[in-house]
């Protein structure tokens, strides 16, 4: 209980407590907590989807944003850890974290963190599964991942953002034809069809024409947003089993002037 009070929602993680006790004791009492054989990570992870329906429904608009991204956990001098995973060369040792954010549509407030993945090398701890998951390519994992968050139905539809590892066009087809609403930082050479024509995606964006949307706060301080877009059809194909087109895609640039 004393854990579940003692950082702010936008801390990176535990502190000690203010019972007097050295760091090093609720950290080990905080291990004995969670290794507990009998709670797997779905049950740890049931609370904090209770708390995202929660604050879906209260702090969301029209759309909650699923925020994914992929960090690592180096333990390269950690040899009692048993099962820390290679992930480059032979002295990168360590962990993968694979984690799902919500954030409010209105304000950009965190909502839960819905979604956490620690990549082994035995295997893959999640919270959607009580049992260890086998690894997978990073974008196909994302496919799953986001399928079991629309599975949660959520009070608003669900945006996924992620960031330019994900400019796959066989996996964003996938998206797309399983009516997934997604956002993705795009790489600038990427060609496409724009005013019938083949371009590359920076020519696109240099030619976007700017329109005022709404205030804002940005920072604490009032600001407009400006939004611009352009719609553009992905003609390449694709490296998987993919159609060789893409019948419409949308791509739009956003900016907040003070």
């Amino acid at each position: 209980m004393g854990h579940s009070h003692c950082a702010h929602q936008l801390a990176a993680g535990m502190r000690a407590l203010p019972s007097g006790e050295q760091a090093f004791a609720h950290t080990q009492a905080l291990w004995r907590f969670l290794g507990n054989a009998r709670v797997s990570a779905s049950d740890l992870g049931a609370p904090l989807l209770a708390l995202a329906r929660e604050g879906v429904a209260e702090g969301c608009e029209e759309y909650a944003l699923a925020v994914h991204d992929w960090s690592r956990l180096n333990y390269n001098t950690h040899s009692r850890k048993q099962d820390r995973l290679q992930m480059t060369h032979a002295t990168d040792l360590g962990y993968e974290l694979q984690s799902t954010v919500l954030v409010a549509d209105r304000d950009g407030a965190p909502l839960a963190a819905v979604a956490q993945n620690l990549c082994t090398a035995h295997g893959v701890w999640s919270s959607r599964s009580r049992e260890m998951l086998p690894q997978r390519p990073h974008l196909d994992e994302l496919t799953e991942r986001m399928d079991g968050l629309e599975a949660q139905v959520f009070a608003k539809r669900l945006v996924h953002l992620v960031d330019r590892e994900a400019d796959s066009i066989f996996h964003q087809r996938q998206w797309s034809a399983r009516n997934r609403l997604w956002l993705v930082r795009v790489k600038a050479a990427g060609r496409v069809r724009y005013q019938k024509k083949a371009t590359s995606l920076q020519r696109v964006a240099d030619e976007l024409c700017f329109a005022k949307v709404r205030p804002v706060e940005h920072r604490g301080k009032p600001a407009v947003q400006w939004l611009a877009s352009a719609e553009v059809t992905i003609v390449r194909p694709a490296r998987g089993p993919s159609d060789s087109m893409s019948r419409a895609s949308v791509c739009r640039r956003s900016r907040v002037c003070p």
